[in-house]
């Protein structure tokens, strides 16, 4: 039997099932061997980071956003593809952190209040906490009077 799955999305029997996890690791890494896997896993942040540091130099030297004195090297509409680029790579970012946030929220809301306030007012919970009035200062320091 070979190791190549044969099947679609319906569950593998366990007679059927020959590939062991340390089998998969190869495909996991690309078909990479260990030191390629080594010299890729150590140059890619060098190089990304390392671009995004040569690139932030303009800005420093600039006193202004690298976004912002881009478009006095390319123009105002040379400036609109990487503009919209940067824009999207935003938002996307953006919804990484709140989808993030959400499920952080949730498994923290459900290991407190589990017991208590049962998994359908998890939510409900939440949001009065986040809804909840801060507690404006009165003027007066502590201990003070």
């Amino acid at each position: 039997m070979s190791g190549l799955e044969t099947h679609g999305l319906e569950q593998i029997p366990e007679a059927e099932r020959t590939v062991k996890t340390r089998e998969l690791f190869p495909t996991w890494v690309a078909a990479l061997d260990f030191w390629q896997t080594l010299v890729v896993g150590v140059t890619a942040p060098i190089v990304s980071y390392g671009l995004v540091g040569l690139i932030s130099i303009a800005g420093k030297r600039g006193g202004a956003p690298g976004m912002a004195l881009s478009r006095a090297v390319f123009g105002q509409r040379g400036n609109l593809l990487p503009g919209a680029l940067i824009w999207v790579a935003r938002w996307g970012w953006e919804t990484i952190n709140a989808v993030t946030g959400a499920y952080a929220l949730i498994v923290v809301t459900l290991l407190l209040y589990q017991g208590r306030a049962g998994v359908r007012h998890v939510g409900i919970l939440a949001v009065r906490r986040l809804l909840r009035p801060r507690a404006r200062p009165s003027g007066r320091r502590h201990g003070l009077g």
